[in-house]
C-alpha cells in the first residue's frame, strides 16, 4: 500500500524493523471499510450499465416498430395490418399507371370500376403577352462607323459574344443590318449560329432597330472599348427578358408596362383578400417568394421562355379561385394579369362502380377507403380497373419482425432475471489487480458483474406486463392471438411467442379486421404520463397488444415527467446518455453519496498512518537515545 502521508519519517534506520511493511500490514486492517465501500460503489457502476442496456434495447425496439417515421413497421397503425397491393389495367386490359389506387385500413380486398370523364384541374391566369419591353432601341441607329471598329457584348441564354462592326459606312440602316459579309445579323449568325437571333427595324424605314430571340434571354451590354451601343442606339443592359434578381426600381422601366409605386416608394396588391406590400428595393425573386409562401393559397411564377407571369392557385377544383386586386401602384397591370375573380378551375368527373358522374376537386381523393390518383395524361373518357388483394406477405413480415424483436426483449429481461450470481467474487481492489494477470482479472470480473439484476422486480414488473399484455382480453373483441396462430411455448420458454405460419397467413387473409384490431385497435384515451390509474385502466382495456407494449416502453423510457415530475422508471434509476438524467438518476446519486464517504474515509485513513508512523519515529528515536547512553556507559566503565 502507497503510504497516504507525506511527513519526515525514519525508517528503521536505528531498529533495523520493516516500518513501511509494518504500517502497510497495519492500514490493510484499517482499509477494509475503504475497500468494502470502493466495491459497493463499482456494483453500483455496474448495475448502471446493465440497467442502461436494457434501456438501449426497448430504445431500439421502440424505434423500429413505434416509429411513425418508419410506416412500413408502424405497429400502432391499422394499414400496417390491413395492407393491398393493386393492379390497375385499362379497357384493353393492358396495365396502366395512369390510375393508381391504394387501399387504407378502411378498404375490402375487391375490384373497382372506374371510367375518367374529365380531370381536376386548377385556377390559374396568364400575362396576356409578353410583359418585357422588347429589346429595341430607343432612337434611329447611325450608320457611318468610318471612324473605326466599334464593339458591343451579346449575351443569349448566358453565352456572351463579342460583336464588332467594320470600319466602314453601311449607308442605310438596312444595309447596316442585312449586308450578307459584315452586316449585323452576319455577325450575330457567326457567332451564335444560324437562326438564334434576329435584328430588324420596329418598323420599316424607322431606322430604330429591335432584336428578338425565339424564346431565349438576350441582353446587351457595353464593350470595354470602342463602345458600338451609343451610335447603334442601345442601352447597356437592355434585355428582352426580364431578371427576377434585380430589384422592382430597376425593372420599373423594362416592364411593356411601367411599375407604379405609391408615393412611399411600395407597391401594394392584394391576393385571394391577403394584403402585400413591397418596396422599390426589393427584388422581383423576393417578391415571388413572398406570394407563394404565404397562405394566399397561389403559386406565382415567372417564364423565362415565353416572357410572361402565370399564377395557379394550389388547390385544384371549380371551387377555388384566385382574386386580384391592385390597392396602390399597378403592379397586376405591369405583370399584364386582370385583376377581379379569376374561377376556371374544374373538377374531376368519373363514374365509379355504380355510382355515376361522381364530382371531386382534386385528382387525388378517397372513397371507401381507396385512394385514388388520377394521373396527367389521360384521354377522357377513358375507363380501368383497379384490383385490390391484401399484401398477406408483407403483412406477415411486419408481424414476424415485430414478435421475433418482443421475443428478443423477452429473451433478454429473462436472461437478466435469473442469471446466476457469484457471491465470492467481489470487484476486485487496486492491489489486488496488481497480483492478478489480464486474464485473470478479466475471467474474476466476469463473474462478479453476473447476476447484478437477479430478480430485480423492476425488470420483473416490465416482463410481468409485456407477457399479460399479449394476452389479456381486449374490449370489443372477440378474439386472441392464438386464434391468428400466434401461441407461447412451454413454461420453460418464459413466455416467448411461437408463429403457426399457416394460420396467421391465413388469418391475415380470410380476418383482416380481426389482425388488425388485435394489434391496434385504439383506445378513447390517449397515452399521457399525467393519466390518472382509473384512464390508465380504461386505456389498457380498450387498446390492442401493439399500443399495450408501446404504452410499457415509453412509461420505462420516456424522457417526459409524469404529473409527479418523474421520467420512465428505467430512466430515474438508471438514467440514459444524452439526457439530464446521464447523471441525475437514483444510482448516480447513491454513487455520489459514496464518493463522499470514500473521500472522508481517505481522510481519516491518512491521519491513522501519519500515527502510526509517528510512533515508529518515536520508537527508532527512544532506541537511539537509549543507544547513546548504552555506548557513554561502556565508555565511562567499560576499563574498570
Amino acid at each position: 500500500m502507497d503510504s497516504l502521508s507525506s511527513v519526515n519519517r525514519i525508517s528503521g534506520l536505528v531498529s533495523g524493523l520493516d516500518t513501511d511493511n509494518l504500517v502497510k500490514q497495519l492500514m490493510s486492517a484499517e482499509r477494509m471499510p475503504l475497500d468494502k465501500l470502493s466495491q459497493q460503489k463499482q456494483l453500483l457502476e455496474w448495475k448502471k450499465e446493465d440497467y442502461r442496456e436494457i434501456t438501449n434495447l426497448l430504445r431500439g425496439f421502440q424505434d423500429d416498430f413505434f416509429n411513425v417515421l418508419k410506416p412500413s413497421g408502424f405497429m400502432v397503425s391499422p394499414s400496417t395490418y390491413k395492407r393491398f397491393t393493386s393492379t390497375v389495367v385499362d379497357s384493353a386490359g393492358e396495365e396502366t399507371a395512369l390510375v393508381t389506387a391504394t387501399g387504407t385500413a378502411e378498404a375490402a380486398a375487391r375490384s373497382h370500376k372506374i371510367t375518367v370523364k374529365a380531370l381536376a384541374t386548377a385556377a390559374n391566369a396568364t400575362s396576356s403577352g409578353i410583359v418585357t419591353d422588347p429589346l429595341n432601341g430607343t432612337g434611329a441607329a447611325e450608320t457611318d462607323y468610318s471612324d473605326g471598329n466599334v464593339s458591343f457584348n451579346l449575351t443569349l441564354d448566358g453565352v456572351t459574344k463579342t460583336i464588332t462592326l467594320s470600319n466602314r459606312d453601311y449607308g442605310t440602316v438596312s444595309e447596316l443590318i442585312n449586308n450578307a459579309t459584315d452586316g449585323l445579323n452576319k455577325l450575330i449568325e457567326d457567332a451564335f449560329g444560324s437562326g438564334r437571333i434576329n435584328v430588324a427595324e420596329t418598323v420599316p424605314g424607322s431606322g430604330i432597330l429591335a432584336f428578338s430571340a425565339n424564346g431565349s434571354k438576350l441582353t446587351v451590354n457595353s464593350a470595354s472599348t470602342n463602345d458600338a451601343l451609343s451610335k447603334l442606339k442601345l442601352s447597356s443592359g437592355a434585355s428582352n427578358i426580364l431578371s427576377t434578381s434585380e430589384t422592382l426600381e430597376k425593372l420599373q422601366s423594362k416592364f411593356g408596362t411601367d411599375l407604379s409605386f405609391n408615393s412611399d416608394g411600395k407597391i401594394k396588391f392584394k391576393i385571394n383578400g391577403q394584403e402585400f406590400s413591397f418596396n422599390k428595393s426589393d427584388t422581383l425573386s423576393s417578391v415571388i417568394n413572398e406570394i407563394n409562401s404565404s397562405t394566399a393559397g397561389v403559386d406565382l411564377r415567372y417564364s423565362e421562355l415565353t416572357d410572361k407571369f402565370i399564377i395557379t392557385s394550389k388547390q385544384k377544383g371549380a371551387v377555388n379561385k384566385i382574386e386580384l386586386e391592385n390597392t396602390e401602384g399597378n403592379f397586376f397591370d405591369a405583370l399584364k394579369i386582370s385583376t377581379g375573380i379569376i374561377s376556371n378551375g374544374t373538377d374531376a368527373k368519373f363514374d365509379l362502380d355504380d355510382a355515376t358522374d361522381v364530382y371531386r376537386s382534386d385528382n387525388t381523393f378517397t372513397i371507401e377507403g381507396v385512394t385514388y390518383n388520377l394521373n396527367a395524361g389521360i384521354t377522357v373518357p377513358a375507363t380501368f380497373t383497379v384490383d385490390l388483394k391484401i399484401d398477406s406477405d408483407t403483412i406477415f413480415n411486419n408481424i414476424k419482425s415485430f414478435v421475433d424483436k418482443y421475443n428478443e426483449v423477452v429473451k433478454k429481461l429473462n436472461d437478466e432475471l435469473s442469471e446466476p450470481k457469484y457471491k465470492d467474487y467481489k470487484p476486485l481492489t487496486d492491489e489486488q489487480k496488481e497480483a492478478m494477470s489480464e486474464d485473470q482479472i478479466e475471467k474474476w470480473e466476469e463473474k462478479a458483474k453476473s447476476g447484478l439484476l437477479k430478480n430485480d422486480q423492476m425488470l420483473q414488473r416490465i416482463i410481468d406486463k409485456v407477457r399479460a399484455a399479449m394476452f389479456d382480453s381486449i374490449g370489443g373483441i372477440s378474439g386472441t392471438l392464438s386464434e391468428i396462430g400466434i401461441n407461447t411455448g412451454g413454461y420453460w420458454n418464459k413466455g416467448q411467442l411461437f408463429i403457426d405460419e399457416t394460420k396467421l397467413k391465413a388469418a391475415i387473409k380470410d380476418t383482416p379486421d380481426k389482425v388488425m384490431d388485435l394489434f391496434s385497435k385504439k383506445s378513447s384515451v390517449d397515452y399521457d404520463p399525467t393519466l390518472n390509474q382509473e384512464q390508465r385502466s380504461q386505456r389498457y382495456k380498450e387498446e390492442g397488444i401493439a399500443n399495450r407494449i408501446y404504452d410499457i416502453i415509453r412509461d420505462n423510457i420516456r424522457t417526459s415527467r409524469d404529473s409527479g415530475g418523474k421520467k420512465g422508471f428505467l430512466i430515474e434509476k438508471a438514467g440514459i446518455v444524452g439526457d439530464p438524467s446521464e447523471s441525475l438518476n437514483l444510482i448516480d446519486k447513491d454513487i455520489a453519496a459514496a464518493n463522499t464517504r470514500i473521500k472522508s474515509i481517505n481522510v481519516l485513513l491518512q491521519k491513522k498512518e501519519e500515527t502510526y508512523y509517528k510512533k515508529f519515529t518515536a520508537l527508532e528515536q527512544a532506541i537511539s537515545k537509549m543507544n547513546q547512553q548504552s555506548a557513554w556507559l561502556t565508555q565511562q566503565f567499560g576499563n574498570a
